[in-house]
């Protein structure tokens, strides 16, 4: 909260705190270290910043964009050297001068205070290439490790296998290509659960552990923390479970809620503790590294020590194996909000239909196969399969968000497919002859099994063809016929259209080619009743006996 002036204000709760934005503004320069000086000698929470990029890529704290309200000079940041604008005094008595990122968050450091920082667009990877640049050199040194080996910590049980596949696939690609190595370890704490058959999925993929927290004791029962998982075919991972007798994660004070509850359980298995603050184990802060670097010279009877989690897998050896599903007892993740549920598996289905398709057409007719494409269609698809996104724990504008990206993963991957078989089925020569056959089917099956199932098939007769509402018989290439059934079409238009169902054998990956052919003849009938197509769509019931219609 900022204010221009020195007004006295009446806080009612006794747990409210304020945070100063942009520093004292109403004392010293806006976003200047001296305004931020002045908020961390004040009983603030925290204090705010606003930061943005200089010429040669400095990250200085500024809420405008020019330096024109605080120096009546209008020079862009963006466009000027940091060594210059560090020359510049600003305010009203040319006393202070502007303030890097560094410089701000090592003074809310020195304060204890909460530092915020609103990050002005555009704002990415390249314009945080310094950071990223420091992340990659401490990869390097072994000083930062690589501990998830997949795209986002995704839910556990509502994808299909292939999509536990693709978070391995694309994050190990990217982790190869900005850091040089690969993780051999998925870091999934916080999923509802996981199922039983990612043990081999993780072993094929090359990963070799696995780390969870969810669920904890109260929900699932486990010998011991560490333990090698092993999958309906035999595959085994690693396993640790976060928690329990290390403590649990998600904590304030590290000596009494971790350590202390390690000590008194005084237990002998060797155990992995996480730490950091926020409730999902975020940075390390310098009070958490004193208690540990205190206890790991002052404990006698246990090694306190800092490590790796691939460190911790490597050291120590697994004396138990479990064989079942890790769940827990929460339902709600798989029955709330069913609409994200429905699209991911839409999505899903769509672009396994979209590979095989481009597949099948690069090696028939050597289209071009639409790679690009398809893996930012997998990566949208791979985001929205977060546990709590995919779990239906999010806000409602959230959802929002989730259905536009499915929705542009389903329809590229959509027009994909279509362009595929369209480009084969051109060049497919059709049975039967014009004018004998007005329409032709070609019925495509992209799974990898062959199907024989009940098809739905739509054929349009005006304008190009005299208007019909009559029957539908199907003919194959070998002259097979296929019975099939009118039901009602999806255009309204009476005899516009025809929709029926047939059942046929369709070969896996490949496609089978059908004549459409008008029978005249539209009903069904039995002994009493009959079944006709009415005149304006739908169909009549007819008892043959009183000549009623008994439904229209």
């Amino acid at each position: 909260m900022r204010y221009e002036s020195m007004d006295i204000i009446k806080v009612d709760s006794k747990k409210t705190r304020l945070i100063s934005d942009g520093g004292c503004g109403y004392l010293e320069p806006d976003n200047s270290y001296a305004a931020f000086m002045a908020s961390c000698n004040r009983m603030y929470l925290g204090v705010k910043c606003d930061i943005r990029f200089t010429k040669d890529r400095v990250i200085i704290t500024s809420r405008y964009r020019d330096l024109k309200k605080l120096t009546k000079q209008k020079i862009h940041i963006s466009l000027t050297n940091y060594e210059e604008l560090k020359q510049i005094p600003i305010g009203s008595n040319n006393l202070c001068y502007m303030s890097t990122l560094k410089d701000f968050l090592l003074l809310c450091d020195r304060y204890r205070k909460l530092a915020c920082i609103e990050l002005h667009p555009p704002i990415g990877k390249h314009e945080l290439t310094q950071l990223f640049e420091e992340i990659k050199k401490r990869v390097k040194e072994g000083r930062w490790e690589l501990c998830e080996g997949w795209w986002v910590q995704a839910d556990c049980n509502a994808p299909c296998g292939e999509s536990y596949i693709r978070q391995g696939l694309y994050a190990r690609e990217y982790l190869k290509t900005h850091f040089g190595k690969t993780s051999d370890t998925v870091f999934n704490i916080d999923s509802f659960g996981h199922n039983m058959q990612l043990p081999q999925i993780l072993r094929g993929c090359g990963f070799r552990n696995y780390v969870f927290w969810r669920p904890n004791e109260a929900h699932k029962e486990l010998p011991k923390p560490l333990f090698d998982w092993v999958g309906l075919d035999g595959s085994s991972v690693r396993c640790y479970r976060l928690g329990g007798k290390g403590g649990e994660i998600f904590v304030k004070d590290i000596e009494k809620e971790t350590f202390g509850k390690i000590f008194s359980e005084n237990t002998e298995d060797n155990l992995m503790v996480v730490f950091g603050v926020t409730d999902h184990g975020g940075a390390p802060t310098k009070q958490q590294m004193s208690v540990i670097n205190r206890l790991s010279a002052e404990c006698k009877d246990y090694d306190v020590s800092y490590g790796t989690v691939s460190g911790f897998f490597r050291d120590v050896k697994p004396e138990i194996s479990v064989c079942d599903e890790l769940q827990t007892r929460y339902l709600g993740p798989y029955c709330n909000y069913t609409p994200v549920k429905q699209d991911n598996r839409r999505a899903e289905t769509a672009l396994l239909n979209c590979e095989a398709a481009s597949v099948i057409a690069y090696n028939l007719i050597d289209r071009e196969y639409p790679q690009a494409e398809i893996k930012q269609c997998w990566k949208d698809v791979m985001f929205n399969q977060f546990h709590d996104i995919l779990g239906g724990t999010c806000i409602s504008s959230a959802y929002r968000d989730a259905s536009d990206r499915h929705g542009r993963a389903i329809q590229t991957a959509a027009e994909h497919m279509h362009y595929a078989l369209q480009s084969i089925t051109n060049m497919i020569a059709m049975p039967g002859k014009n004018p004998d056959n007005a329409w032709n089917l070609a019925v495509w099956n992209l799974n990898g099994f062959p199907i024989d199932a009940p098809i739905e098939a739509e054929v349009q007769w005006a304008w190009e063809f005299p208007w019909y509402n009559g029957g539908i018989t199907l003919t194959d290439a070998d002259g097979t016929d296929y019975p099939t059934q009118i039901i009602t079409e999806e255009c309204v238009v009476p005899s516009f259209r025809s929709r029926f169902v047939f059942r046929a054998e369709i070969p896996a990956g490949g496609y089978k080619c059908f004549i459409v052919r008008q029978t005249e003849k539209s009903e069904a009938s039995s002994r009493r009743f009959k079944l006709g197509k009415a005149a304006y769509g739908g169909f009549d019931l007819i008892d043959t006996q009183s000549g009623k219609t008994l439904k229209g």
